[in-house]
């Protein structure tokens, strides 16, 4: 009897994923969240050996790249030759969508030591942020001020005694329109200056060939990675940010429109 209901709703989930794409799209996020959570409760005893260290993100990476391989997405890097290991540095990179999380994977292990900057209220989500704290991921408190200020410049001097990439979403929230990036935010950039380390872009093209959250389409496809030439910032102080700000966005912003006028090209052959 049992089997019976068990392949009778193999068969109910096959055809609703074959003929209704809001379940499909659905069924895809959740194996992606699913796997990520699966890999996180499997390697977090192997963390546990030694916490927050930044070297447990590549326990946890590796294997994320299998959620995005079962799913069907293929990541193109291009300019990887950017990405120096154990090389004190921040990253930047735009924002679209959870999809994020499988590119950063992918570049993550060419980086070695990284962590990222997140919201505290990410300590809600247990267990995922049980493996972020086993990986030193920094948390800021965004809804003050002063302590994120300070949290900023204790991740600066970690970030030099440890050689750490620091990855930044300057832009502070998933940008869903799929054209252009959102404002940026300082923090990122007056932690390069205080630090005098380089800035590392990196863009994430449109995802918009296998990926439109209005259609509830999301289906195996093609993302690509572009890392830009690094930034450096010997030399700038305070009243440099702003400036510093508008030229990585100005680069950034220059290479998605590349990227996005690519697919459309593509997609037009």
């Amino acid at each position: 009897m049992l089997l019976e209901v068990v392949l009778l709703l193999l068969m109910s989930v096959a055809v609703l994923y074959e003929w209704s794409p809001r379940f499909r799209y659905n069924l895809r996020f959740m194996v992606m969240y699913g796997g990520a959570l699966l890999v996180g409760i499997c390697v977090a005893p192997l963390g546990l050996l030694r916490p927050c260290d930044a070297r447990n993100s590549l326990l946890f990476t590796r294997p994320l790249r299998l959620v995005g391989l079962l799913l069907g997405i293929r990541w193109q890097v291009r300019g990887a030759q950017h990405l120096q290991p154990d090389r004190a540095c921040i990253v930047v990179a735009n924002h679209q969508s959870a999809v994020d999380v499988l590119g950063m994977v992918e570049l993550w292990p060419r980086l070695g030591r990284v962590v990222t900057v997140m919201k505290k209220e990410i300590w809600l989500g247990l267990p995922f942020a049980l493996a972020c704290w086993l990986c030193g991921q920094l948390f800021i408190d965004r809804s003050n001020a002063t302590r994120a200020r300070a949290s900023l410049e204790r991740a600066a001097q970690r970030m030099l005694d440890e050689r750490l990439a620091v990855w930044f979403y300057p832009e502070g929230t998933r940008n869903r329109s799929g054209t252009g990036l959102l404002p940026f935010k300082k923090g990122a950039f007056h932690m390069a200056v205080r630090a005098q380390v380089p800035v590392v872009p990196v863009v994430f093209g449109p995802y918009r060939a296998f990926l439109e959250p209005a259609r509830c389409h999301f289906e195996p496809g093609l993302a690509v990675a572009q890392v830009l030439d690094p930034i450096p910032t010997e030399g700038l102080g305070v009243d440099d940010v702003p400036q510093l700000l508008e030229r990585v966005q100005g680069r950034m912003a220059e290479a998605y429109c590349q990227l996005s006028e690519e697919l459309d090209a593509t997609k037009a052959t």
